[in-house]
């Protein structure tokens, strides 16, 4: 490309097709980086009437010739994977890697994300940042599945290209690294994946589908478990204490209602149940009338009725069955 051709549309052209060679990995042709063809072709002149320098700090003496609208751009692309080629596995410099991370911000706020190769570069720097992250932070699962959830949703058409990277490594990601993520954003996610994946034969996601929907099983069941335990011992607990303690009716009022809330998780069978609220009512009746809540009262009288009806129904089925209820002379 001649010096003369680099009007301002196609200088924009140029810009971000040096701007991806740069983030993506820059390829070489010929042993020559790809973003060096395009460096020159910003710069006004072509490779062949510039030496390629041993290193990429060489490259400056080209940034003054290329136009001011884009060279503070260049230069930050420039030094900030400079920076991102110097985070390795053995790297524990936090302030290299956050200052990194911060710039990789930098730049994906200036890539307009309608998709084409815009999406390719602002994927390329999302998972930049994954990696990153991954590094300066291994325990913190939070902010690497966040860029995760970008990335996908990042995602507005694919043809097919990005079946692999980066929905079926979003996948993989999520499935070997975010176990403590909560289920249902993960599975969220998984869904998602899916519904954006065009080959769903080699891309099928059915298994991890169900190895997370028994995994929310699990945890569901544990967290039923831990509430009905939590409920028990609040109940006792306002039996035991509040209530003994309570200085007022409004008081009072209010936590007897809280334990016709919490009855439902007792170790009680249906009878009991059924009597335990009926005796709550009983006790709310008389504050509710004291308080001057007449309409509360009477609401309260129905469904004291209901509970001794049920009571009796249930005694009644249990005595059918051949169960034999103990008299108060019995026990």
């Amino acid at each position: 490309m001649s010096p003369a051709a680099n009007t301002p549309d196609t200088l924009s052209e140029i810009f971000d097709k040096y701007r991806r060679a740069a983030i993506c990995g820059d390829y070489t042709i010929d042993t020559q980086p790809i973003s060096w063809f395009y460096l020159c072709a910003l710069a006004g002149t072509t490779p062949e009437n510039e030496s390629l320098p041993e290193h990429k700090e060489q490259w400056k003496r080209l940034y003054d010739r290329v136009p001011k609208k884009y060279r503070d751009a260049v230069i930050f692309i420039e030094n900030t994977m400079a920076d991102r080629y110097k985070i390795d596995a053995d790297c524990n410099d936090d302030e290299l890697m956050l200052k990194t991370a911060q710039n990789f911000q930098e730049i994906l706020k200036k890539v307009p994300n309608n998709g084409g190769e815009n999406t390719i570069v602002r994927q390329e720097i999302l998972n930049h940042l994954y990696s990153i992250y991954e590094q300066y932070s291994p325990g913190n699962q939070q902010i690497r599945f966040a860029i995760l959830k970008q990335m996908v949703r990042e995602i507005k058409h694919n043809d097919g290209s990005f079946d692999h990277n980066p929905l079926n490594i979003t996948a993989r990601r999520m499935e070997y690294f975010m176990r403590n993520m909560p289920i249902k954003e993960r599975y969220a996610l998984l869904l998602e994946i899916e519904k954006k994946t065009i080959d769903r034969t080699r891309y099928n996601y059915t298994y991890l589908k169900k190895l997370l929907s028994q995994e929310y099983e699990i945890e569901k069941n544990e967290q039923k478990q831990q509430e009905r335990e939590t409920n028990q011992q609040r109940y006792q607990q306002i039996r035991q204490t509040d209530l003994p303690s309570a200085q007022d009716n409004q008081t009072k009022i209010k936590l007897y209602k809280e334990l016709l809330a919490l009855i439902k998780d007792q170790e009680w069978g249906r009878t009991r149940k059924f009597n335990e609220k009926k005796t709550i009512y009983n006790h709310l009746i008389p504050l509710y009338q004291a308080e001057g809540m007449y309409e509360e009262a009477q609401k309260a009288k129905i469904e004291r009725q209901r509970f001794i009806d049920a009571s009796n129904a249930s005694r009644e089925a249990a005595r059918i069955k051949g169960y034999k209820y103990k008299t108060k002379n019995e026990r």
